[in-house]
């Protein structure tokens, strides 16, 4: 039993420093009520439009981070989910009173697109099995 313990306390496995990956993680993190006192809570509707607004404005910083990991497939995944249905519903319902619902489109599917890459990006992570055989050594 105590050499089970063992080999399970030497296997704990380390990752190697990416700092593009590191500045991804915080944005997708980020989390603006705790950043707020406790008495700004009360304006809920300002904190959601903030939030919203830092999205949008933090999103090219996003892609650039995509791109100097070399995530192409999530840039072309991107302009596929997020981009193309939301010109398609600016041109559908251009003229309409369903209008607004093409504007709110680009936030609904960039919503979904920000948490599926939450999910993912942790999974990008490189183990560094180096350090692991230096210590074994």
């Amino acid at each position: 039993m105590n050499a089970l313990t063992n080999t399970l306390n030497e296997m704990s496995l380390s990752f190697k420093s990416n700092s593009f990956l590191e500045k991804l993680d915080s944005i997708l993190n980020f989390d603006l009520s705790t950043k707020l006192p406790s008495s700004l809570l009360i304006f809920q509707d300002a904190i959601a439009q903030a939030s919203i607004a830092l999205a949008i404005i933090s999103f090219p910083y996003v892609l650039y981070l995509l791109f100097r990991l070399k995530k192409y497939g999530w840039i072309i995944f991107f302009f596929i989910f997020v981009c193309t249905p939301t010109v398609f519903f600016h041109y559908l319902l251009k003229n309409t009173e369903w209008f607004i619902l093409a504007n709110l489109s680009l936030l609904l599917f960039l919503g979904i697109y920000l948490f599926l890459l939450k999910l993912t990006s942790n999974d990008w992570k490189e183990p560094n099995f180096v350090d692991y055989y230096r210590k074994r050594t």
